[in-house]
């Protein structure tokens, strides 16, 4: 069955990517979302590198621990569900980074990140 006006968005997301779509007025959208897992394979398991949605340790109101080793440049972290530009917040160490403003009571702190494979 095809519908008038019609529009079809089709979207490889990693994590939790944004992207952004104009919607002319009184269109009809479809989404396909497709998703994807970076595995490390061995002989005999396989092991995902992609960690989701951590909650890291707060050190202090702007410095954040993750609970595992990540690989620098991979980090995404998210302030209240929002994702912080990577120009925004500094990798400090391979497990500790900080973010632009103090984090208050109220805020939600999480992450995203690539374990190295020896992780």
């Amino acid at each position: 069955m095809s519908i008038p006006n019609q529009t079809n968005i089709t979207a490889t997301l990693i994590e939790k990517e944004l992207f952004e779509v104009e919607i002319s007025e009184k269109d009809i959208i479809t989404v396909n979302f497709t998703t994807v897992d970076i595995l490390y394979k061995t002989d005999e398991v396989s092991i995902p590198l992609w960690i989701y949605n951590e909650r890291p340790t707060e050190i202090n109101s702007k410095l954040f621990r993750t609970t595992n080793e990540y690989r620098i440049g991979t980090l995404r972290v998210f302030l209240n569900g929002i994702k912080l530009n990577s120009t925004d917040m500094i990798e400090v160490s391979s497990t500790t980074f900080t973010i632009p403003i103090a984090k208050i009571a109220t805020d939600s702190v999480e992450c995203s990140y690539i374990k190295p494979a020896t992780s």
